[in-house]
């Protein structure tokens, strides 16, 4: 994706994507990847006074991202907009006993679509979408391999029928974590990333603006 003059890049989430943010300042990019992806841009790219917005809340799912979108998303004017779904719908689903059911995916397939569809018809057609991911750390996780692997597929045909950019994430970080060790890359509570997952994740988007 090529970044031009001034555009303003804002990020889409839960907890990890807001990673500690003030929920009352746009402009606070929190203490994760979207803090080291912005850094890095702004690096990068000096010339193009490039702007950055963080909107992600912890608990945010694709219902909450949907309806509170005006206000987050149209009303601040990106230029891009990075989304990172999936992890809290899973959670949710599990916990309403709903996972690996075709109403979850149905719904999680009808919010995503309008958020996206409502954001390219507004504001901008450039969006990335980070694939969700999961490691195999306790049995909260394993539960919810089955529902986030349809997740993940929604949002790879999401991304093909609205034309957005894709960052696939679960194999890569699966695979350091076979290799290291989970303990290297997320908390024992299998959702809180740590500082080396943020730093991957970034990476991983810094290469979609290369």
């Amino acid at each position: 994706m090529r970044l031009e003059q001034d555009d303003k890049i804002l990020f889409l989430g839960g907890l990890n994507t807001g990673a500690g943010r003030k929920y009352d300042d746009f402009s606070d990019m929190g203490r994760g990847f979207a803090m080291i992806t912005a850094a890095a841009l702004d690096a990068r790219h000096p010339d193009l006074s490039l702007r950055f917005a963080n909107a992600a809340q912890l608990g945010d799912n694709s219902q909450i991202m949907m309806e509170s979108m005006n206000e987050r998303c149209i009303e601040q004017k990106p230029n891009v907009v990075i989304i990172f779904a999936g992890h809290q719908d899973a959670i949710l689903a599990e916990q309403h006993h709903e996972q690996a059911t075709l109403k979850e995916y149905s719904r999680f397939n009808r919010n995503l679509r309008q958020l996206i569809q409502e954001i390219q018809n507004t504001v901008t057609r450039r969006i990335i979408l980070l694939e969700p991911f999961l490691l195999d750390v306790n049995s909260q996780t394993r539960a919810l391999r089955i529902d986030m692997n349809q997740k993940i597929q929604i949002l790879r045909e999401i991304a093909r029928d609205c034309q957005c950019e894709y960052v696939a994430l679960d194999g890569i970080i699966n695979e350091l974590a076979i290799r290291y060790g989970n303990q290297a890359y997320i908390a024992e509570d299998g959702m809180t990333y740590h500082p080396a997952t943020h730093h991957i994740i970034a990476q991983r988007l810094l290469e979609h603006f290369e």
